[in-house]
């Protein structure tokens, strides 16, 4: 629908593409300053290349396989 008085920008393409975009940074910035507040107090690991460098390249392997069955 165009030119509707039910939305906000004058059509259902553009509101929809408005909405997500202010709503997805806004929670995601949300969680972000969460996370990085938790690993800046110790709330949160933090995986470093200098303590663990074996875990850290494991963990590029073993994040795609993750996502494959979380995603499924």
């Amino acid at each position: 629908m165009k030119n509707g008085r039910q939305f906000t920008l004058g059509g259902q393409i553009r509101d929809n593409m408005f909405w997500t975009i202010a709503s997805g940074v806004m929670v995601w910035t949300a969680y972000e300053v969460r996370l990085f507040w938790a690993m800046a107090n110790g709330y949160a690991p933090v995986l470093k290349w200098a303590a663990n460098p074996v875990w850290f390249i494991a963990l590029f392997l073993l994040i795609p396989v993750w996502e494959s069955f979380y995603f499924c």
